[in-house]
Order: C-alpha cells, then structure tokens, then sequence
C-alpha cells in the first residue's frame, strides 16, 4: 500500500532550484535513508511532506487513514507531568478500556439471566479488541523502551520539567515510537544517543512494523536499517535498492558504466563523422557517407556522467616527528574537584596509535582529552609525554572559535605570520572560497564551523591531534574524505566519537574508559565489540532485573502496586477463561440429547456457539500467556 506519495515537486530560494521534479513513493513497512551533501535540500523536502513548508510545484499525497512521526534533531519534550504519567498519554483509549473491562467484571458478579448474557458479550467483544491493539503488553513495551533509552525505573517519576534537553530529547523520542505511526520519519536520531542506545535502537527499527524515512549521517546506522536510498543531488533525487555501502557501490558503478558507454559511442561517432568528411562529395562514396549520417542521427544519445560534486580536500602532515613513545598515563584519576569521573587509568600509546575513546555518556572522555592537553587537571596519577609533541585539538562545543570573526580572521589571526594566498588556499579546500570566507562565523552552520576547525588544524600541522566528535556535523562524503586523510596522517591522533564506522574505519586501538579504570584493546571497533562479546560470555547472563532490597520505599510502593494491578488482570482473564470452558462444556452436553442432535438446526446453531467460544477461549489463552509472562 502507498501511504506517501510526491509528484514533481520543485522549490528554489533566491531564484535558485533547490529542488526539481522530485517524484517517488513509500510503501508500507519500507525503510528508506534520504542522503546528500548539506544543503541539498534534505530537511526542505522533509518540511514539504510534513506540510511545515509549500512547493511551488507537485503535489505530496497521504491518505487521510495514514499517521505520520517526525522527529526533528533538537525536539525536546516540555511537560509538567512526570516521564511515566506522559507515557501513559499515549495509551488513554487503553486505559479507557481497560477501566471498562473492570467495571464490566464487577458488573458479571451482579446480574443473571439475560443481563449478564449482555454484560459478558460486551466485556468478551472489549476483552478481544483490548487484547488486539496490546493492552496486555503496553506498560512492559513502554519499560522496555525507556530502559533502551537509559530511563531505568529510579526515572520513571521524574518530573519531565527537571530534565536536561537532552534527556526531554530523548523522552520525546520514546514517546513518538510508542505511538507507532504508519510512516516514522527521523531526522538525525542517533545524534547525541551513546553507542548502547544506538544499538538497542538499531535493533527496535530492524523490527518497527511501519514505515521509516531516515535521514543520517551514520553510516553503520543506516547500513543496518535501510533497505533504499533517496540521494539528493544537483535539486534531483535518484532511487538505489540496498544500504548505504550498497548504495555507495552501485553510484560508483554506474558513474563507470555510463562513462565508458559515452566514451564508446562518442568514439564510434567521431569514426563514423570522419568517414562522412572524407567521401561525402566523392560520387562513388556519397550514397555510404549519407548512410552513415543517418546512423549518427539515428542514435540515442548517451549523455557524459556528471563530474562529481567538489568535495573538500583534508590532508594532514606533522611539521615535526615525535619519539616512539608519545604519551604514558600512570593511575591517572580525572574529574572535577568536586567529583570523579574515572580513576586507576593506565595506559601506553605509541606514534601512529590511532585511539579510539568509548565509554558510556559522563565516564568522562572528553575531560581525558582535557587532562592530557592540560586544560584540566588531573586529580591523581601522572602523564608522562614524550619528546617534541605539538598538540592539535578539534574541540566539539566550538570554543575555540569567535562567533563575530569572519572566516578569513578566524584563521588567519591565528597563523597572522602565513600569506593570504596560503591561508586562502586552505580554506579552499574545505570548499571555502571567493566571498565566503568574510561570512561571520555565528552565520555558519555546524559543518562549516568543523571545517574551520579543520583547516586550522591542517594548518597548525601538530604530531599529536586530540579530537573531540570531529564527525558530528559532516556530511557523508565529507566524512570520508577526512576518514582518508587521518588514515594516512603521519602523527598520532587520540579521537572520541560515536560514529561507529569512522571508529571502525579509522581506530588502531581502542581505549574503553569505565569510572573505575580503563582497558586497552589493540584492535579497530569491531575487534573490540567481539572481545566485549567474549567477556559477557564469559561472565554468564546477568539479569536486568531490581531486586526488591535495592528499591526506595517509594519505588517498592510503585512496584507493588503495579504487581497487584497485573495480578487483578490475570485473575479477570482467568475467571473469563473458566467460564468458557462451562459455556462448552455444556453445549457439548446439550448437544449429546436426542431432541437436539435430531434437529439439524438446533445442532448446527449450538456447533456455531462452540466454535465462537472455542475462538473466544483460544484468545483469553493468549492473553493470560502474555499477562503472566510479566510477573
């Protein structure tokens, strides 16, 4: 089934196309990653399906059955009420139900004869429609997905107006997959989610029974997930089957193809036009020229494959060559004064280590980075560094640039002994050039403000580079080509990201930073998810479960309460269970006499009563399974 569909959508801005007869569709169940550089025109087109923003041309077509999610990157949740009582939100025409099935059960303990022959008709046809839409399942589903999130049951009362944006961030995200809309699109949503998150993520959209229309710079997300790829680029938009390294393979491929089918006809035009030129007006020759004049116009022309888009140009070398031993962390122990983030680190890194930093949200990877370059201190232990080390640092939050300097200032007070030819020259090649470099840094966007970082990095030109989330606001082919240039950088880089393919792409080693010590693997990403496998193996399953001594009294209140109210359900499903069974049982019986079992019509009628019951019991069944799946 279409449940999105866009017609010749087109859209400029100061008279310049940004978008040009875009058309395609989306399907039930389908999972679509919408790609191109920054500024193709990805989130206007989003702004377009979601009516936020008008087309000046086509048409974009929902059935009025269908509902749409969207999340935006910067959402944030704004409630008074608690994370738990927002959540509920979501499922009132459950709650509604399930306080009439409760009253209907009260009811079936009053009233005989015909009225309750009413009452349990009614209390069957809501138990089975409550069972269909998930009112057995709904509060385990909304536990399940907060604790995917980080939201254990200690957050569950939490005021949502006491929260970080962050954290409203992501309550918001939980709130919009509760919902299960038709059609979920995300734009950027494992921005600022640690890596656990966005694994347990990862595994929740591979099973989303709706539809999803992504867009991400995350490449191991999306090759995980997607299954087509919209490519926006030059105001199109193309249409490839596969994940995104399939994708990316399949450009590749056509880019050649069609370059050496244009390259083969252009060749064979030029043998043909040449034979044309040289007998053309030769009597005996004529009558072969003008055929082959014919064959040239006869052609279907290929057209040659349009050069790629200008892309930045990253290339990073060490003015100066550092020892063989680059830095020594002995017990180090970092923090703030008045709290510790991590303690007992020791490790040894070496020229040309590329380190990868993981560990969970507040473990304290950037204030490492911090205490080795000496902006904080570290609060035990030592660093011992080794000889002529010239540190670079890409910081995340932008402190190290000036919201009301330009581009050209920005860089150049910082090399101000540097030409401006030179300096010109590498803003460039982070695809800065002619009047864009007198742009005031607070107008550029996030990417932009990376590539500034970038270009005085390459400038500085350090043997050791610190960086903190390089990657977050590149886009993909940006990615790549930074990817490249710290793969065959000739220093050191100690680097923090939760980008797992350039991780995996780019690390050496990686450091895994826990609040009690630190341990160093000797390998990319995936060797160190595979060793994180063996150890949890190793360790046997650990049960996610509270026990009960570790709860506060309002949490055990909670809890009991919570306990009770599934016990009072499995008992309703259970007394509607064994009234089923008497409802067949004595048909069964009934149907055993003479004055029935000789009366077609009355046979055939109580056989249909047993099979409505039978289907009834068969569902009730269900329902209990589920019900005391939960204690």
């Amino acid at each position: 089934m279409i449940i999105l569909q866009a017609n010749g959508i087109a859209k400029s801005f100061s008279g310049e196309p940004l978008l040009e007869n875009i058309n395609f569709e989306v399907q039930t169940g389908e999972r679509i990653a919408l790609v191109g550089r920054n500024g193709a025109g990805k989130s206007t087109l989003l702004k377009i399906i979601l009516a936020k923003e008008t087309s000046e041309l086509g048409t974009v077509t929902i059935p009025k059955s269908i509902q749409i999610g969207y999340l935006d990157q910067h959402t944030g949740l704004e409630s008074q009420q608690t994370i738990w009582d927002e959540l509920m939100l979501v499922f009132s025409d459950l709650k509604q139900m399930e306080t009439q099935l409760t009253t209907l059960t009260t009811q079936m303990g009053s009233v005989t004869g015909a009225e309750l022959e009413k009452v349990m008709h009614r209390y069957d046809e809501l138990q089975q429609e409550f069972t269909q839409k998930g009112g057995y399942q709904y509060e385990k589903e909304a536990r399940t997905v907060l604790h995917g999130f980080g939201f254990d049951e200690s957050w569950h009362h939490q005021p949502i107006a006491n929260l970080s944006g962050g954290q409203k961030t992501r309550v918001a995200f939980v709130r919009l997959l509760l919902t299960k809309p038709d059609l979920l699109i995300l734009d950027e949503p494992t921005n600022h989610l640690d890596i656990e998150t966005v694994t347990w993520l990862e595994g929740y959209l591979q099973n989303y029974p709706g539809a999803l229309l992504l867009v991400s710079h995350d490449r191991y997300f999306l090759d995980r997930i997607v299954t087509q790829v919209f490519e926006l680029s030059r105001t199109r938009m193309r249409k490839y089957h596969g994940n995104y390294s399939q994708y990316v393979e399949q450009k590749s491929g056509d880019h050649e193809r069609q370059l050496k089918q244009y390259e083969a006809q252009q060749k064979e035009i030029a043998r043909l036009q040449d034979f044309v030129d040289r007998n053309i007006a030769r009597a005996t020759s004529a009558n072969a020229a003008k055929n082959k004049q014919k064959a040239i116009a006869r052609m279907d022309l290929i057209e040659a494959p349009q050069q790629a888009e200008k892309t930045a140009a990253f290339r990073l070398q060490a003015q100066k060559k550092t020892g063989k031993d680059v830095l020594e962390l002995q017990a180090l122990t970092i923090g703030y004064t008045d709290v510790t983030l991590a303690k007992d680190i020791s490790c040894h890194f070496y020229r040309g280590d590329r380190v990868a930093i993981v560990g969970p949200n507040g473990v304290g990877k950037t204030t490492l980075l911090k205490t080795i370059l000496q902006q904080l201190p570290a609060l035990a232990g030592t660093i011992k560094e080794g000889y002529h080390l010239e540190y670079g640092y890409f910081d995340q939050e932008d402190e190290s640039l000036h919201p009301q300097k330009t581009i050209l200032d920005e860089v150049w007070d910082d090399f101000p002994l540097l030409p401006q030819t030179t300096i010109r020259t590498a803003l460039g090649n982070v695809l800065f050039t002619g009047d864009d470099v007198k742009k005031q840094i607070n107008e550029l966007s996030g990417g932009e403000k990376a590539k500034v970082k970038l270009a005085k990095i390459f400038l500085q030109a350090p043997n050791v580079l610190m960086m903190d989330e390089p990657t977050n606001h590149l886009d993909l082919e940006s990615k790549n080509v930074l990817e490249q240039a710290l793969q065959e950088y000739d220093g050191t880089v100690l680097f923090v990201s939760h980008d797992r393919y350039f991780m995996n792409e780019l690390a050496t080693k990686v450091l895994a930073l826990r609040h009690d010590g630190a341990e160093l693997y000797h390998g990319n990403y995936e060797y160190y998810l595979e060793k994180q496998a063996n150890h949890q193996e190793e360790a046997g399953a650990q049960t996610t479960e509270i026990s009960e001594n570790q709860l506060t009294y309002e949490q055990l209140k909670v809890r009991r309460r919570e306990q009770q109210q599934l016990q009072r359900k499995i008992e309703a499903v259970e007394a509607e269970i064994a009234g089923l069974e008497d409802t067949i049982e004595q048909h069964q019986a009934a149907m055993l006499a003479p004055e029935i079992y000789q009366d077609y019509q009355k046979a055939t009628a109580f056989q249909a009563e047993i099979d409505t019951a039978e289907s009834q019991l068969e569902q009730a069944l269900a329902a209990w399974e589920a019900l005391v799946a939960q204690e």
